[in-house]
């Protein structure tokens, strides 16, 4: 990873990780690079201390988790798995925003309902999971009897009799339960999953139509990173970094040499540079050339 950054064209160590960490096609990939180095090096320090060892354990497998995300990225040789892994990506970018609406309905319902069947309840940080609990399950259909039955603290079944006996207090705190449950499920559950299943339905198809581009531009990326990568694996990897090094000194004595176009003084990465500028040039004008020519043809059969 950090050879790659080094050797990615760029006027700065701080535009070349920029670059390296867009990197057009693969730039998911890098930044789940930096994540899993960053997390394993802190897991490898924390477990130093025994007091923090809980923590390491849960941060190696986290980092565990996303190395083995990183296989996918082998599958982009395939022709038929690389689209794939595409869809995915393009799914969990759409499943990201899709959470956001869902929050809202979320913690409408799960704050709304704790505060019903627990009035008294004192805050402390459980709170979280079990608003996490409440309404996170029920979504994927596994219901909750207490939601369902309008199980609250300190009332039981003498008191839900209309009129009340007693304090409406139960009253109004057992009845709205089942039905804040339904319009979540409604809306939760059953509109919003299904925009989201129309979604997905809408990217695989527009992936699938162009399967053959999309896989043709992945490979171009992936060619492009392995032929800079070295030969030798770890641990004999530190004798090609040994060579890039070497190479990379002899290269860079070579690049203050005198080489002069129209009388200046330039670099060979300059030169190269320029080569490429040229080369679009090119490219551009003689495309213009052919749009010319296709538009005078066209012209001339109308005038026929």
């Amino acid at each position: 990873m950090f050879r790659k950054i080094i050797t990615t064209p760029g006027d700065c160590l701080w535009r070349r990780f920029q670059d390296w960490w867009r990197n057009g096609a693969f730039g998911t990939w890098n930044r789940m690079d930096v994540f899993s180095v960053i997390i394993s090096v802190l897991a490898f320090s924390l477990r130093w201390c025994p007091r923090s060892l809980p923590f390491a354990r849960l941060l190696m497998l986290i980092a565990m988790l996303l190395y083995f995300q990183r296989v996918c990225k082998m599958f982009l040789v395939s022709s038929y798995l690389g689209p794939k892994v595409i869809m995915i990506k393009k799914m969990a970018a759409d499943l990201s925003l899709f959470l956001l609406m869902f929050m809202v309905f979320f913690l409408s319902y799960t704050i709304s309902v704790q505060s019903l069947m627990h009035p008294n309840r004192p805050l402390y940080w459980g709170i979280f999971w079990d608003l996490f609990q409440e309404g996170i399950w029920q979504t994927f259909g596994e219901l909750n009897n207490a939601s369902m039955e309008g199980t609250v603290d300190n009332c039981n079944g003498t008191m839900l009799l209309f009129p009340p006996e007693g304090s409406w207090d139960c009253f109004m705190r057992v009845y709205p339960i089942p039905l804040f449950l339904a319009v979540y499920l409604f809306f939760g559950s059953i509109l919003l999953i299904n925009m989201l299943i129309a979604a997905f339905a809408y990217i695989f198809d527009n992936v699938q139509a162009h399967s053959k581009e999309i896989w043709r531009y992945q490979m171009y990326f992936l060619f492009s990173e392995f032929e800079d990568k070295p030969l030798l694996p770890p641990p004999f990897i530190l004798i090609s970094h040994a060579w890039l090094l070497i190479k990379y000194f002899y290269c860079k004595s070579k690049d203050y040499e005198d080489i002069k176009i129209n009388g200046k003084k330039v670099t060979r990465s300059e030169l190269e540079f320029l080569k490429i500028f040229e080369c679009v040039c090119h490219y551009n004008f003689i495309n213009s050339q052919r749009f010319e020519e296709i538009k005078k043809n066209d012209y001339s059969d109308e005038s026929q």
